[in-house]
C-alpha cells in the first residue's frame, strides 16, 4: 500500500477529528483489510471534530501491504504501542468501527 507522507498541517485538514489522548493498548484486535491491535485513547483534548464520549478506539493504520484475516505489520512498530499521551489525527473507518490515523504515522508524542 502505498501513501503520501503528511505534514501535520495537512495532516490536520486531512483528519475530521484531532485529538490530544491517553493511549493504551488493548487485547482487542478488529479486521479492516487485515487484522489490526485496537487501542483505547482517552481524549483530554478536542483539536478539530467532534465526538461521542471521551473514549475512543483507534487502530495504527499499517505502512505495509496488509492481507484480510492476516495481522498488520509496520515497518518501524506500531507507532502507538507504547502507551501515553499522543496528538492524533483521525479519520472514522468505512461502515463504523474504530478511529484510524489518517496516514500511517499520523500521531505526534506529546511531552510528559
Amino acid at each position: 500500500m502505498d501513501y503520501v507522507s503528511l505534514t501535520p498541517a495537512e495532516q490536520t485538514r486531512e483528519a475530521s477529528l484531532v485529538v490530544d489522548a491517553d493511549v493504551r493498548s488493548t487485547d482487542r484486535t478488529v479486521e479492516v483489510a487485515g487484522r489490526y491491535r485496537v487501542h483505547e485513547a482517552a481524549i483530554t483534548d478536542v483539536c478539530k471534530g467532534r465526538t461521542l464520549g471521551d473514549r475512543i478506539d483507534v487502530i495504527a493504520t499499517s505502512d505495509q501491504c496488509t492481507s484480510s484475516g492476516e495481522p498488520v505489520e509496520y515497518v518501524d512498530g506500531d507507532p502507538l504501542a507504547e502507551p501515553g499521551s499522543y496528538r492524533l489525527y483521525l479519520t472514522r473507518v468505512r461502515g463504523g468501527g474504530p478511529w484510524q490515523l489518517v496516514v500511517p504515522g499520523a500521531a505526534e508524542r506529546l511531552p510528559a
